[in-house]
Parts: structure tokens; sequence; C-alpha cells
């Protein structure tokens, strides 16, 4: 016989560990072709192929490929219970050892572990030893981990404890949590087990009394019930979600600004109901803080971005490391103006180094400390909320001044921030420096500062104004001025002068705000105007070289104000006259002897004179000769032209009660009249009527109005002649009329001459061209007398003519 390999190495799962040696008797030699006293056993060049088809009491071992085939114990969850090698195979094995087969004892790692730890979805566990009997004084413990989301179903194939032994079952990672069952005997049989998440604990316990077989037990993962989506707080958002499943968790993180109130953590519970082990947190922004060590962050007021509370007193400090400065950028502004105020201080507040002092909507310019502390305060009072603010803060090393920035309304030169370097300011015409012109940049130790701080410009409250022209601007203009002011300016001239004062953009709140101009040095000279709302007043003049302006502000609503310009202007020409409303000027030049003439637009009627002239005055100064006249829609009047214009009184104004006003309108004789009214609105009480001749006595009425009849045109009317009668009784008045008329050719063979309403009743259609049918219509309590509707026909070689006569209303 061929040499058998020596000490050929088989591992059983289990980890049993045999060493075969030489031949015996019962077993031919091991070669390619040999065979097995263990049924359909061959041994390749390579390999050692096991493959068991018989049953030995039952067991049977499967296929395990290679030299070396290795399981352990808590991995036999791919064997069938006949694929485990049984005592009867063990002990054939040790006789083949007897007869030369040389099998090493088994050693303590050669048996079923006491413990496992698992993390594969599905397996099996067995207690030590088996399926011998376990030990005694065994402590053993076992742990199965699943994938995340799944739980655990657990069952025993095989549970046999002696008593006094136990097993305990635990739902989790650890023996804290919830006990499922503690077993002993053949208690656990026929059960099974299920997880409330993707962890079990289990703890074997035997005493040193009597033992048994003890136990397999398979287990196998499923898809747990989750835990709702519990959401993401406003102004807030996760950091990390590791599912909704029993055990995973979710982390929440809020703004920039936003303080978190509740736990940042949720657990979903593993207990039979699915739910977080905590409410939602929320991201609240507070009334203070303290930053201390932090490069950035921000700052908010209470409850942004939705409006703070009333009577609050806000503290927030922000510490850098020392040698650092502290820089502020607004990214948000409103608070009400003049009452809810945030101050900002170098410091603490006890230094007395206030940084800047702000309210309203303007959005206020970055703010630099020079030491490595700010303290930020905002207080509000008991009545009006805005939304807040949003403040940016930022920590920098200070190598330089910072830069001083170019004044709002103001401009800078000068470039420089190393220390001695200096910069100087100036405003813009009709702002005023707050501050001195000049800075220099400041280095002690190793804080840099301007010295003084950069000024501002502004908008002031009031002034005295010699120059020979400047601007005079409400507080804050652009921005709404403040409430509860109460600014004056004086402008005074050389005596040779008087001013011109224009008005370049005016916006105040009607009814509470108010500007007066008086023409004089102070409130007791004449008051020239008291102007409010937003139309923009008409240029004003001073009769001598002091003109006093008061601006008063009450305590709420705020507009943009007003931009004002003066000019003293020498007395050599006159003043602008200006223009007059619905007509037009001719000539711009206003130095002595020069004219300008006046135009009404049609309808209107040029009241006074319609050219004035500069001249000298009596008084020694340039002046017109006349008054300004002005465009008047007269009551009544006669209009001859080929085409016109009629307007109610004062028309595009409402007209007056009790107008009565009669309009009469005459062409050639060869035409008749068409007319439309462009625009018409009158109280239901006030009538126009217009009539088909030159006088209302014995004439036809061609239509009778009132309400709105914009757009409506009237019937042609018979000859070249009509007449508009205006009535208006009140009490209440409106726009009133806006009617052109225009001269056409008479009746034609295509055309029908005009019908006109009957007294007391109304026609239906407006067109009298050949085929066209006009129907007739009584007032209640009248009867139509003749047809009720009449057809404009041809007649050959003539004019078109109606086919039947007029019908008449008659009373009943």
């Amino acid at each position: 016989m061929k040499s058998c390999p020596k000490s050929l190495l088989l591992l059983f799962p289990g980890r049993w560990t045999l060493y075969l040696g030489c031949m015996t008797p019962n077993l031919a030699l091991l070669s390619k072709e040999a065979t097995c006293p263990i049924k359909h056993c061959l041994v390749s060049e390579v390999t050692l192929k096991c493959s068991y088809s018989a049953s030995l009491s039952g067991a049977r071992l499967g296929n395990y490929n290679s030299i070396l085939v290795a399981y352990h114990c808590h991995l036999l969850r791919s064997l069938s219970e006949s694929h485990r090698p049984s005592p009867q195979l063990l002990n054939e094995l040790h006789l083949v050892n007897r007869n030369l087969i040389h099998v090493s004892k088994l050693s303590s790692q050669s048996v079923a572990e006491c413990g496992a730890s698992v993390s594969n979805n599905e397996g099996i566990l067995l207690s030590p030893n088996y399926p011998l009997n376990y030990e005694n004084n065994h402590e053993c413990i076992y742990s199965i981990q699943v994938q995340a989301g799944k739980g655990i179903n657990i069952s025993a194939r095989t549970f046999h404890l002696a008593q006094g032994d136990i097993l305990k079952i635990y739902d989790g990672r650890d023996n804290t949590v919830h006990v499922l069952g503690a077993f002993t005997g053949s208690a656990m049989t026929g059960l099974t087990l299920i997880s409330t998440s993707n962890h079990l604990w289990l703890e074997f316990y035997s005493d040193s009394e009597v033992t048994s077989e003890g136990f397999q037990l398979v287990y196998s993962s499923f898809e747990l019930s989750h835990c709702e989506d519990p959401g993401v707080p406003q102004f807030g958002f996760k950091i990390t979600d590791q599912g909704h499943f029993a055990g995973s968790t979710i982390t929440y993180r809020c703004n920039p600004g936003y303080t978190l109130h509740g736990s940042s953590i949720l657990k979903c519970m593993t207990g039979e109901r699915r739910a977080w082990d905590y409410p939602l947190p929320s991201c609240i922004a507070e009334c203070g803080g303290r930053f201390k060590g932090e490069s950035s962050g921000r700052i908010l007021s209470p409850g942004y971005p939705f409006p703070y509370d009333n009577n609050l007193r806000c503290t927030w400090v922000i510490e850098v490391d020392p040698g650092n400065i502290v820089s502020l950028q607004f990214l948000a502004f409103d608070t009400e103006a003049s009452h809810d105020i945030l101050r900002v201080w170098d410091g603490p507040p006890e230094n007395e180094m206030l940084l800047k002092e702000v309210s309203g909507s303007l959005l206020p310019e970055g703010i630099h400390s020079t030491l490595n502390e700010v303290t930020v305060q905002f207080d509000t009072d008991f009545y009006i909320s805005k939304s807040g603010f949003a403040i940016q803060f930022s920590s920098s090393v200070a190598t330089a001044c910072r830069d001083p920035g170019v004044p709002m309304n103001g401009s800078r030169n000068g470039d420089g921030r190393e220390p001695d370097d200096t910069v100087t300011f100036q405003c813009d015409p009709g702002y005023e420096l707050q501050g001195e012109m000049k800075i220099t940049c400041i280095q002690v130790e190793n804080r840099y500062y301007w010295q003084p701080s950069p000024p501002v410009c502004i908008a002031p409250c009031g002034g005295n104004l010699t120059g020979s022209s400047g601007f005079i601007l409400s507080p804050n203009f652009p921005h709404p001025y403040p409430h509860s002011k109460d600014c004056d300016w004086t402008i005074t001239v050389n005596s040779d002068y008087v001013l011109s004062l224009a008005f370049i953009s005016f916006s105040i709140e009607p009814n509470y705000d108010f500007l007066y101009i008086y023409d004089g040095p102070d409130s007791n000279s004449q008051l020239i105007g008291s102007f409010q709302d937003s139309k923009l007043p008409e240029r004003i003049e001073s009769s001598s070289n002091s003109m006093h302006l008061a601006f008063r502000s009450d305590g709420s609503v705020s507009y943009t104000g007003f931009h004002l310009e003066y000019k003293a202007k020498l007395r050599e020409s006159c003043f602008d006259p200006g223009s007059v409303m619905n007509g037009t000027r001719l000539g711009s030049d206003y130095k002595l002897g020069s004219t300008v003439t006046y135009y009404c637009e049609a309808g209107y009627v040029l009241q006074g004179h319609s050219t004035l002239t500069c001249i000298m005055g009596d008084d020694g100064r340039p002046g017109w000769n006349r008054a300004l006249p002005s465009c008047q829609a007269p009551c009544g009047g006669r209009s001859t032209g080929p085409e016109g214009t009629v307007l109610s009184p004062n028309y595009p104004r409402n007209y007056s009660v009790g107008n009565s006003c009669i309009y009469s309108i005459s062409v050639s004789k060869e035409f008749v009249l068409f007319g439309q009214f462009v625009f018409f609105q009158t109280s239901l009480h006030d009538v126009v009527d217009v009539y088909d001749e030159a006088t209302q006595l014995n004439s036809s009425l061609l239509s009778s109005l009132s309400g709105s009849h914009s757009g409506e045109s009237l019937p042609l009317s018979s000859g070249n002649h009509i007449t508009i009668n205006f009535t208006a009784v009140g009490p209440e008045t409106a726009r009133g009329f806006h009617f052109v008329y225009q001269a056409v050719p008479r009746t034609s063979a295509t055309q029908c001459s005009s019908v006109p309403e009957p007294r007391f009743g109304k026609r239906i259609g407006n067109d009298f061209a050949v085929g066209s049918v006009v129907l007739f219509e009584c007032n209640p309590g009248y009867t139509l007398n003749g047809s009720t509707a009449i057809r404009c026909d041809t007649v050959p070689n003539a004019l078109a003519q109606w086919n039947d006569s007029l019908p008449t209303c008659d009373g009943e």
C-alpha cells in the first residue's frame, strides 16, 4: 500500500479537531483512488473531500471542501439538524484512532463555546459543549445584533436545562432593559420571542448540580415598525438621522443665533409602542446671552423674525481672544424709531465707550470695537413692536486701524490705516457733519483705534443758514423722519437779495405732520403757507431777504419727508410767475421788460390778463404788472366753430350745487352737429338736456342724461344748432362732463335724419343709417301714440327717409 500523508487536519463543525495518521485495518490508504471506511470519502491531490450521503445514527455532515474545513458554533445555522456530527460518529472516529489513527484529545476550544457575540441577520446559538451536556458553574453571555431597523425572532429547536439552571433573554443590548423571559427545564420549547429593537442579550447560568443537553436556539430578523417622522424645528435642522426604527436617533441643531430648547437628540423607543423619547425641540431667539471665545456668531432680537415683545432689556456680551477685536455686521434692522433702541459699547457699559446707538428701519453700517469685548443692549418700550434685527459678529486680529468707512451722504479723503495716519471727511449739501472732520489712527499696545471716532453725516433738525444757496432736508432724509420733532430753520441772505424756495421732493403725513413757511425771520412773520401730504408744492419766493421754516411731526406715523433748495436772487428780475392749471405759458425770460403769455386748453376760458410784463414796481423791486391769470371751465357759453369742447363748471374738479348752465353751439348752415360725451358723471338729480335747436322752446330733445354715460354719442342734430342745458340741484356733486362736437354734412342718400327722444319717453338705438331700426318706449304713466319702431329706407334719387312718423308719449 501507498504511505498515508501525515497529520491530515480535519476541522469538523463546532471546532472538533481530528488528526488523521496512517492506515488502519479498517481504513484503506488515503490516496486519490483510496476509499475511506466512512462512506464516500475520497482524497484528491490537494483536497480531502468527504461527501456523506449515508448517515450514522441519523447524523449527516454534508459537504466540506478543502483540507481545512472550519465552522464556528454560532455559524451552524447554515447546517440542518442532520448536518451535525453525532456522538456515534465521534465514537467511531475514536475507534479508528485505536487502529493506528492518532486522534488528538479535545482541547478547551474544541467544543461549543460558552457565550458568543453575533451580528448576522440570522443564525444559531448553542449551549456550551452542545450536543454534549454542558458543564457546571457556567455563566455565559450571548449578544445578538442584526441590521439597524430590524427586529429579532428567536426560538428553541432543542431546550433541556437541568433544575436550577436558567436562560434569561433581554430585549436590548444589555441586561438593564426589559426581560422577555427566564427559562429552565424545557420551558422555552415551542415558544418564539420577538425583540423590539435590533439587539438581544442572553445570559445562561448553570449551577453545581446536575447538567443536561442544553439548547440550540435559532434566530432570524424582520423589519421593525417605525416611529413617525418628528419633523424639523422652525429655524433648525438635522445633524444626523439614523432612521426612525427602534433604537435609532436623530440629532438636531439650531440655525445661527437661535438657542435649542429641549433635547437635541431624539431616540425611537424600543418598547411595544413606537414613539420618540422626547418631543421635538424648538429653536428660540433669546433675549440676551454671552459668547466667549467664539470667532463668529449671530445675535438676533427676541423672537426674530417675528416682532419682539414690549418692555424688554436684552444684553449680549461678546468676548473674543485677547489681542482681537469684534466686528458687527447688520443683516437686517427694523425697530420703532426713537423708542426701541439698540446700543453697542466698546467693552462693558460702565466704560462709557458707546460705539453706536441706532433705531428705526435704516440698516446701520458695520461697527468695530477697539477692545476684545463688546456689549450689545436692546431696550423696547410699551407700545409698537417691529421685526427686530439680525447681527453677524466676527473676530479678527488687530494689526492696524480698521477701515473708517465713508459716511452715508458724505465722502472721505485719505486711505491710510497705520498709526499716525489721518483721514478727513465732508458731507453732501444739506447734511451736517457729526464729529470731527479729521481723525488719526492711534496705537496703544495691541489696541488700534481712530481718535476721535469717525464722524457721520446727518440731516439736522433745524439750523441757521446764511449761504447764498443751499438745501434743507427733513431729519434722516431720505429715510423717514423721527417722531415728535420740532425743527426750525431760518434763512438769511444779503439785504439786496430775496429768496426762492423750490420743492425737490415732499412727502409728510397728512393732517398730523406740517411744514410751515413764513415770509420773514421768524414764526411771527406773515405765513406763506402750511404744507402736508405728498403733493409737490409750487415754488415759493420771499418778499425780503429772510425766510423761516418750521417742521412739526407727531408721535406715530412717519413719511420720507422733504428736500428743498433755496437760492438768493438779486432784485433785478421778476420771480418765475409759475404756470396755470389747464393752460400753457409762452415765455421764460423774467428780466425787466420781458413778457409771458398764457393760453387755456380747449373748453376753458382765461380769467384775467393773458400777458404779463416784468416792470420795476413802486417799491423799487421788479415785479409782474398783473396777477397770474387762471383757466376756468365756465357755466354756459356760446360756441360757433366747426368743432369744439364744452365742459361742466370747474371741470375736472366737481361742479357746485345750484349751477344752471346753458351752452349754445352753432355751425354753418350746410352742416349738422355730431357730439359725444368723452366723460360724463353727475349725481342722479343733476340732469343734462340736449335740444335739437338753438333755443329750448318748441325744440325736440336729443338726449337727457344723468349718472354715468362716459363715451356716449348723441344722435345727429336735424339742424345746425343744439343747446345744452345743465342743472345741478344737489345735494351731492360730481366731476361733471367733457363734451366734444363736430360739424358734419347733412342727411344723405344713405343716412336718415337724426331722431330725437320723445318727450316723456326714450329712444332705443343711435344708428340712423339705411336699414337701421329705432325703437321707442314711454315713461311709466304715459302711452305711446304712433309706431313703436321706425326704419330708415332708401328713396330712389332722393335722401334716405324714415318709413313712419315719430311717435309721441301722451299722459293717460
